[in-house]
């Protein structure tokens, strides 16, 4: 359990849509922190009156009372909008601060000339831990202290897995782990619309799809197989399987998925570029 201040709250949490409340969620359930421990702002007063019925926290009047009276800011917020919060909370930063950004895109260079003398981490966390099951990419900066080390991994531990990584793979990983799942939702869209023409009801076809990639997914996890093998396992010469890969190899579908990372991973970099200071 991390020690409360005397004045203020020990986190701070800037933004508090789906990821934000996400987040705060695992935190409170996981018994990390105290929800006296915690202090929200948002530009949005129906997601502050919200998050405060729902959590029990603190709601700070306004965004300065965040800055000052937290140990560990969370920066929950756009990365179109992050920029300008960046400049207006300058001057009110300590040394003895630690702040977190989940924003895509922004550099932990930007974050770290933004912030200083405070210390940074930039996170990437993905939708599926809006569920408890997402998993976040970490890069810490220059610094930070063991507790404090220890505080963001409890934090992104509490909805999912964590890892640390190099600056250098945030772009992709972006791409794969936070952009990944929507094209993932899309592929589970086009296999319940794929079934229309057989009259299969939607709900049903639905059911079927979502556990069967959840149970491919929970294959590969559990059997520590190559995709490779486990697809091969699955395909047997002049069977129904085969038929559908064949279609899948002809409309080249590796091809079009590299194309989706690459540009999602292309995109991080244009906001490292557009979103720096």
């Amino acid at each position: 359990m991390a020690t409360a201040r005397k004045k203020g709250s020990f986190l701070g949490v800037l933004g508090v849509g789906r990821m934000g409340g996400a987040l705060m969620g695992g935190v409170l359930s996981s018994k990390v922190l105290k929800p006296s421990q915690i202090s929200i702002f948002d530009i949005d007063q129906d997601k502050v009156k919200h998050a405060k019925n729902k959590f029990g926290v603190k709601a700070a009047k306004e965004l300065s009372c965040i800055i000052k009276d937290s140990r560990v800011v969370l920066l929950a917020i756009k990365p179109q909008f992050l920029i300008e919060v960046l400049k207006e909370i300058r001057p009110l930063v300590s040394s003895k601060q630690l702040f977190i950004s989940i924003a895509a895109g922004i550099s932990l260079g930007t974050l770290e000339k933004a912030l200083y003398p405070a210390h940074c981490v930039r996170v990437m966390p993905n939708n599926p831990c809006l569920v408890g099951e997402g998993i976040s990419a970490v890069v810490f900066g220059k610094g930070v202290s063991r507790a404090n080390l220890g505080f963001v991994n409890k934090l992104f531990s509490s909805v999912g897995e964590v890892f640390e990584t190099d600056e250098k793979f945030m772009d992709v990983i972006t791409a794969l782990s936070g952009s990944g799942p929507a094209f993932i939702y899309n592929v589970i869209e086009g296999l319940v619309e794929a079934t229309e023409e057989f009259n299969l009801p939607p709900q049903l076809a639905l059911k079927l799809a979502v556990q069967m990639v959840l149970g491919a997914a929970v294959t590969v996890k559990k059997t520590r197989l190559n995709p490779k093998e486990l697809r091969e396992m699955v395909t047997s010469p002049g069977g129904t399987t085969i038929e559908g890969l064949k279609v899948l190899e002809r409309r080249e579908f590796k091809k079009v998925l590299a194309e989706a990372i690459r540009a999602a991973a292309g995109r991080s970099k244009e906001l490292s570029q557009e979103f720096s200071l």
